[in-house]
């Protein structure tokens, strides 16, 4: 099996917990996961009631939102919510009390794509002090950096 990560994980057993047979996963893929019975399931992490979603992700789930579930965890074992992804994609920033962002919300469009890989050297403080900036916007230090630096350039054009 494609490798998962430990929410990916989670998420494979709860649906064997359900019932559901033949459960496939998509590694890079959206959604993360189909079943025998035809259903299609989206795996997210709220960090700090934040739900993330690139615009890749809600390109291909909007095409079947009304049959795409969405289980939202944090770091038991079992989803906090599952919701059809057609109620998050509503264009309302928050669902109950998760804050829901898509990318091109934040960034206007999809920059990410054109943009090339740089490497940025920073020393260990500051690392940490990003790191625990990005915790508090519900994102892994990367995704943080490069919506900061895409927000700049974006302000400064």
């Amino acid at each position: 099996m494609a490798m998962m990560n430990k929410t990916e994980e989670k998420a494979y057993e709860w649906l064997k917990t359900q019932g559901y047979h033949n459960i496939t996963f998509r590694q890079r893929e959206t959604p993360d996961f189909t079943t025998q019975e035809g259903k299609f399931f989206e795996i997210k992490k709220a960090r700090n009631n934040v739900v993330w979603f690139t615009k890749g992700q809600r390109d291909k789930l909007a095409k079947l939102s009304d049959k795409i579930v969405v289980l939202i965890f944090d770091d038991s074992p079992a989803p906090l919510e599952t919701v059809l992804f057609k109620e998050l994609n509503t264009g309302n920033l928050y669902w109950k009390q998760y804050k829901i962002l898509f990318q091109e919300d934040l960034l206007g469009n999809n920059y990410m794509r054109d943009m090339p890989i740089i490497t940025i050297h920073l020393y260990p403080a500051d690392k940490e002090a990003l790191k625990h900036l990005a915790e508090n916007q519900g994102m892994q230090l990367t995704t943080f950096c490069r919506v900061t630096l895409l927000k700049l350039i974006k302000e400064n054009k």
